[in-house]
């Protein structure tokens, strides 16, 4: 079966106080149990995550189930995605591993759980466990099984409280799970276009992340929405774009949105590069071999410029220094820092 990127393994540690939850277990022995009296553990067990290619080995392994409380039939304790995997081969019965006596409720739980620590597991069937854990303990005892289960408080308590279109989204691979937070932030109709209009771009986290705090932004500056700056024909002209691939779509993107939220700097940075290139260009106009490249300091946060020279030879070198010592005060000034009344010549 294919990694999805939403899934997880835990570390092998400790589960003391899981243990200690759970005590003593009853015996337990093999029976055929009708499939028909075999119900999914209510709050643990999410019919949205993916079912897996079931082999003919995994339809032969039992499940392992406990006595209903309320009726004569069963409740799964471990097995949910083969005991779904069989319904839909028609079979009527399936090997259970029973209990002698009834799981409670937080028992079933937290044994449901503990079987399944060390395996990858899909997203939601992380969150189920996480939101379980929540629902059913406090303090620092819930604070412990979080730790014991690998299930981080930090990443999946944001998600746990958003609504199930952007459960989806993280699911499908569409966000990435540490920008659900600030996708939820949007409206839904701007959600709904977001993934529509980069559905094909492969985004970092990093990327996606900045677009999303970076749109909101621009668009209240501009006093519309979301969903219509997404629609503009800059944005549009670049996802459309037949002659750049995913990367360089992304990498557009997000000098279009930088552009949009910092207009100063990016007009500064502009009239920086045309004064760069011109005065590179004629440093080394009679000097193809040989190359000048002014490098600015990030963001132009220090007054500091940074001069990167390759000489082709040995008359080259002379030649260009001596060009450079010719240049105007003022454009080194401007060069090393690019306000439009500079006072640092």
């Amino acid at each position: 079966m294919k990694k999805d990127m939403n899934s997880t393994k835990t570390s092998p540690g400790a589960t003391a106080e899981i243990d200690k939850l759970l005590g003593p277990m009853p015996d337990a022995a093999f029976a055929m149990a009708p499939l028909e009296k075999c119900a999914l553990p209510e709050g643990l067990f999410d019919q949205k995550t993916p079912l897996p290619e079931v082999t003919v080995v995994e339809t032969i392994l039992p499940i392992i189930v406990t006595k209903s409380e309320n009726s004569d039939g069963y409740v799964i304790v471990d097995g949910c995605k083969r005991f779904l995997a069989l319904k839909k081969t028609g079979v009527q019965e399936c090997m259970c591993v029973v209990f002698s006596k009834v799981l409670n409720a937080k028992k079933t739980g937290l044994l449901r759980i503990a079987l399944n620590k060390e395996r990858l597991k899909h997203l939601r069937e992380r969150l189920c466990f996480y939101t379980w854990i929540v629902e059913n303990y406090s303090g620092e005892l819930r604070e412990t099984l979080l730790h014991e289960t690998g299930l981080p408080d930090f990443e999946l308590k944001p998600l746990a409280a958003c609504s199930e279109d952007i459960i989806d989204a993280v699911a499908h691979n569409r966000i990435n799970l540490r920008n659900a937070e600030d996708f939820s932030l949007l409206e839904e109709k701007d959600r709904t276009m977001f993934l529509e209009m980069f559905r094909d771009l492969a985004m970092s986290q990093q990327a996606q992340r900045e677009l999303l705090e970076w749109f909101p932004e621009i668009a209240f500056s501009r006093n519309m929405s979301v969903s219509e700056l997404l629609k503009s024909k800059e944005i549009y002209g670049i996802i459309t774009d037949k002659t750049l691939n995913a990367p360089q779509k992304i990498e557009r993107l997000r000098d279009l949105a930088y552009s949009w939220k910092y207009p100063l700097y990016s007009g500064a940075l502009k009239n920086w590069k045309q004064l760069a290139a011109a005065t590179s260009r004629a440093i080394v106009d009679n000097e193809p071999s040989s190359q000048v490249v002014f490098l600015p300091n990030p963001a132009f946060e220090k007054n500091r410029l940074d001069i990167r020279i390759s000489i082709g030879h040995a008359r080259a070198a002379q030649e260009i220094f001596e060009k450079l010592s010719q240049i105007p005060q003022t454009t080194w000034a401007h060069l090393i820092y690019p306000v439009e009344d500079n006072d640092m010549f």
